[in-house]
């Protein structure tokens, strides 16, 4: 369970074993259902550019290129900066 969702969101690269490869992105959205802690991921993938051979060959590797977070309330506390106190 998590009790701070943030948006993950990137790219990656799939290869198969005769060593084509294409990009594809993803989408990770945090869910709650009950209470007050994140308990479900709802995900989405999307080729890129969709190659002809897709879905003819299994994808047997991949490799993840960028990921990022978006928190929807800005940076979380234990991310933040820590801020000397002034005297």
């Amino acid at each position: 369970m998590l009790t701070d969702g943030a948006v993950g969101y990137g790219r990656f690269t799939a290869y198969t074993r005769t060593d084509r490869y294409t990009g594809f992105e993803f989408a990770l959205l945090p869910l709650i259902h009950t209470g007050d802690t994140v308990n479900r991921i709802l995900g989405a993938i999307t080729a890129i550019e969709p190659p002809f051979w897709l879905g003819a060959e299994p994808l047997i590797r991949q490799e993840i290129v960028e990921l990022n977070l978006h928190w929807p309330d800005g940076v979380p506390a234990f991310m933040a900066p820590e801020v000397a106190p002034r005297s």
